[in-house]
Order: structure tokens, then sequence, then C-alpha cells
């Protein structure tokens, strides 16, 4: 009998282990999720860091285009004005000239 009370007692013991061992791999289980989802708030917060910086990316690329469209016409506008003074320029210049030439 004190043998069968023996051997329950060392089944009792070698479950006793198992299920700590058990806990233990459950507690390094839950670490790892926790690690795991830590790492993963700081990839969604740098992705959508990302995507911000993209999109304000994108805006100031379509501001300086828009920028660039207007500075385009108002160079276009000026070398238009530019020849019209040059071209008056020259019409007075070759009046004055031809009015001496004829006094």
């Amino acid at each position: 009998m004190f043998y069968v009370y023996e051997l329950s007692c060392l089944r009792l013991l070698q479950a006793v282990r198992e299920n700590n061992d058990l806990k233990n791999q459950l507690d390094e289980k839950v670490n790892e999720v926790v690690v795991l989802k830590e790492q993963n708030a700081v990839y969604v917060a740098d992705f959508q860091q990302e995507r911000e910086d993209r999109e304000r990316s994108q805006s100031r690329v379509i501001d300086l285009e828009q920028q660039l469209a207007v500075a385009t016409q108002r160079i276009v506008e000026l070398e238009n004005e530019v020849r019209h003074f040059s071209m008056t320029t020259r019409r007075q210049v070759s009046s004055v000239l031809y009015s001496h030439c004829l006094l």
C-alpha cells in the first residue's frame, strides 16, 4: 500500500511539474504576444507617419507645380511686353531719326 501511495505521490509531483512547465510556457507566449503587439503599434504609427509625409509632400509638389505654371505664364506675359516695348521703341527711334533727317 505504501508503494501505491508513493507511486501516486510521484505521479502527482510529475503532474505538478508538467503544470508548472506549461504555465511557464504560457507566460512566455503571453510575453511574446505583448511584445508583438507593441511592435505592431510601432509599425502602424510609422506607416501612418509615412503616409502623412507622402501626402504632405504630394501637396507641396502640387503647390509648386501651380506656382511654376503661374510664373511661366508671367514670364510669357513679360516677354510679350518686352517685345512690344522693343518694337514701339524702335518705331519711335526710327521716327525721330527720320524726322531729323527730313529737317
